[in-house]
């Protein structure tokens, strides 16, 4: 098992979650909006709690299991928004990834994943990276299309009672390599 390191940018640091990250977390988390395309639900404040301390102790890298790291405004450190990361069998990254609606439109997401590919093509047991969004949340597409992910197939999918089609998006460690950081 290894540590996640911080990793920072010009404007960001993607980090652990923390206990002072609860208020913001569970607020956009329950954001109806932000969550219409997210795999999950708005908790009560000690189930964010939870989820937080759980997260914050989490090992990660650990193939199959979910690690939700926080995405923080620099300076001040103040939490705007998530990306999780799985690893699968085979070298297979996936991402998910939520910004809060304040924070989005600022090229902060872009940001956040750019850093995090480059961390993930460096490590060697990763090859590829993997994510899948729902066809209608097209702010989501474009982030992957720019950040050089391609679609490989779409699927018809039933997501929070409703029928949907899902994108798969995919990016090789071979054009990984290609994406840059943010100055």
């Amino acid at each position: 098992m290894q540590e996640f390191s911080t990793l920072t940018t010009a404007r960001l640091s993607l980090r652990r979650l923390r206990p002072a990250d609860l208020a913001r977390f569970a607020a956009y988390r329950a954001d109806p909006e932000l969550a219409r395309y997210q795999g999950w639900s708005a908790l009560s404040m000690a189930e964010a709690a939870d989820f937080i301390a759980g997260m914050h102790a989490a090992p990660a890298f650990v193939e199959e299991a979910w690690l939700q790291l926080a995405i923080a405004q620099r300076p001040g450190d103040e939490l705007v928004g998530d990306i999780g990361l799985c690893l699968h069998a085979g070298g297979v990254a996936e991402i998910g990834f939520t910004l809060m609606r304040e924070a989005q439109g600022r090229g902060l997401a872009t940001e956040a994943l750019r850093a995090l590919i480059e961390m993930l093509f460096a490590r060697p047991e990763v090859r590829a990276l993997i994510a899948i969004t729902d066809a209608r949340n097209h702010a989501s597409m474009r982030l992957l299309e720019r950040l050089g992910l391609r679609l490989v197939h779409s699927e018809a999918a039933l997501f929070k009672g409703e029928a949907c089609t899902e994108h798969h998006y995919r990016l090789e460690r071979a054009h990984g390599l290609a994406v840059k950081s943010v100055p």
